[in-house]
């Protein structure tokens, strides 16, 4: 079995005189990466590959949520596909992960992520909120056979059901 963890980059600065790509996370996007990483590192699922957008708001909450799990953040593969992707970025470069790859994080952005999580044919969400993380598997050993493969919905979770 595959299970995949798409995360929605958390709450990043909106006054920003830099380039979309260089906004920051605000101290309450720093926190709800926690409080999101800290409540899915009690779900004790192990995580064999974290991959981001490497827009700085996405790149830090991957670094942070990985700093929670235990996952070496020289590890994480940045992605340049994954900023601001539509959704067929996203099945497109699950199907090319490597079969070793029980359990993969996917880090990015809105509405791809949103866009993305209703194609998929398991539920409906009208939009996936800044840190929401929402959690999905699929039988067989291949990451190729992502796209006719059945899908199993797990978790929906997001700060607001935390506080």
């Amino acid at each position: 079995m595959k299970t995949i963890i798409i995360v929605r980059h958390s709450k990043a600065e909106q006054n920003f005189l830099g380039t979309d790509f260089e906004r920051k996370l605000t101290e309450t996007g720093k926190e709800n990466t926690l409080l999101v990483a800290n409540k899915f590192k009690e779900r004790g699922l192990p995580v064999d590959l974290i991959i981001s957008s490497p827009a700085k708001r996405a790149k830090t909450t991957a670094q942070l949520f990985s700093d929670v799990i235990g996952y070496h953040k020289d590890a994480i593969l940045y992605k340049s596909e994954l900023y601001n992707a539509p959704e067929f970025v996203y099945s497109a470069l699950i199907s090319q992960i490597s079969d070793d790859v029980q359990t993969v994080v996917l880090f990015g952005h809105n509405p791809g992520i949103t866009n993305f999580i209703n194609s998929l044919g398991i539920v409906h969400i009208d939009n996936v909120p800044t840190t929401g993380i929402f959690a999905f598997s699929l039988p067989g050993a291949q990451w190729k056979n992502f796209l006719p493969s059945k899908k199993t919905f797990l978790f929906f979770d997001y700060p607001k059901l935390n506080k």
